[in-house]
């Protein structure tokens, strides 16, 4: 980030300003490469596959990996959720605290979509007139005014309204949009 002191490798404090990257992203062939290494390039500005621009908070970076021995591994690893990379050298801990960051967002993710899951099997018990009757109570009508829009009865909306709630596990109204929320 942009005028923010970075420890580096613990050795020394770096600070960037807005503007420093300018000269270099417009004049020169900027690679990016796995590992360090230069035999294996990912990405190059000149060849369109590396799209490196700043912006209010610093470098911004884009890269089109080759569809090769090298360039798949690393599409796989973020289709699979990578979290983060740590540079060499490492210490233990920042590692052990990479791993439990991963694995609590690892788990929140987890947590969201045995939720979605959960409401959509629930949503899906529901008959297409307590549908109805839903959607007309989350729109905040009272059960008279959902029984005239559905020209049905007012105790017949006030079973369908407790079958809702029931079949979705949920006490209120609010609940009910609090659960639909998270789908």
């Amino acid at each position: 980030m942009f005028s923010t002191p970075a420890t580096i490798a613990g050795a020394w404090v770096e600070e960037v300003a807005p503007g420093a990257y300018a000269k270099t992203l417009s004049e020169h062939d900027i690679r990016a490469l796995w590992n360090h290494d230069t035999n294996i390039v990912l990405g190059r500005n000149k060849a369109g596959t590396l799209k490196l621009w700043e912006d209010g908070h610093g470098l911004q970076t884009e890269i089109t990996p080759p569809d090769n021995e090298w360039g798949r591994p690393v599409l796989d690893a973020v289709k699979r959720g990578a979290f983060d990379f740590c540079e060499k050298p490492v210490s233990d801990n920042a590692l052990v605290d990479r791993v439990e960051q991963a694995l609590a967002r690892s788990a929140q993710v987890l947590q969201v979509q045995i939720q979605r899951e959960l409401v959509g099997r629930m949503l899906a018990g529901l008959t297409e007139r307590e549908l109805a009757v839903m959607r007309l109570m989350l729109d905040g009508l009272p059960n008279k005014l959902i029984a005239d829009q559905l020209q049905i009865s007012v105790r017949t909306v006030e079973v369908h309204r407790a079958r809702v709630f029931d079949k979705m596990r949920v006490k209120s109204a609010v609940e009910l949009a609090n659960a639909l929320q998270h789908r």
